[in-house]
């Protein structure tokens, strides 16, 4: 496949970014700890146009299942982001994707989530010969779940491979359609981690 490299001007769009850590030292619960409980959760957050959290949902977890309950009810709780918009700087919904870890100073820690790349993309070759390179994009996702506007990430450095990455991805990788908590379809904005990798094939 032969990815576009062509140079297009995107205007930003904007994903959510939390104003501080939802979770602190104190929502490790006593009780666990004292039972040695560790555990590493991926979590969805659906965040309001308003930069308040609307729902929070678990997609991985390595360790005790408590600490999702934990998880969420302290993202729904304390909260706060600087909220997604779009190219014209209107804010909308927006789907943000982190890891938090319970771990316990003096155990051996479990096996550790990394936010991994969503997608894939091969190229011929890297600067400097690089193994891979990872670029953030920001895709505004309509109603449908399909990607309605893309751009790279405005703290994004490699703005070349980042454009290239949005050049291409509509066509390959389908994002999921989401509702509110009222079932309405909404318009919302994702970051997206897009991996380069030399003469591999696009794959999920």
């Amino acid at each position: 496949m032969l990815l576009m490299f062509v140079a297009a001007a995107s205007a930003s769009i904007v994903a959510a970014k939390p104003l501080s850590p939802p979770l602190t030292v104190g929502d490790y619960p006593t009780a666990l700890a004292a039972q040695n409980r560790q555990a590493s959760i991926v979590v969805h957050t659906l965040v309001k146009p308003n930069g308040r959290t609307e729902s929070c949902s678990v997609v991985a977890r390595l360790g005790d299942p408590q600490f999702e309950a934990i998880t969420c009810a302290a993202i729904l709780k304390r909260g706060r982001f600087k909220p997604a918009s779009d190219s014209q700087g209107k804010p909308l919904y927006g789907l943000h994707k982190n890891v938090h870890n319970f771990w316990l100073p003096d155990m051996p820690p479990l096996q550790k989530f990394t936010l991994d790349a969503d997608y894939v993309l091969d190229v011929k070759s890297l600067p400097g010969g690089a193994a891979n390179l990872d670029v953030s994009i920001n895709l505004l996702v309509d109603q449908q779940g399909k990607v309605a506007d893309c751009a790279p990430d405005p703290d994004e450095a490699q703005a070349r491979y980042a454009q290239a990455a949005c050049n291409n991805i509509a066509a390959l990788w389908t994002p999921a359609p989401l509702t509110n908590l009222r079932g309405e379809a909404i318009r919302y904005v994702r970051q997206v981690k897009i991996r380069f990798e030399p003469g591999n094939a696009g794959t999920p």
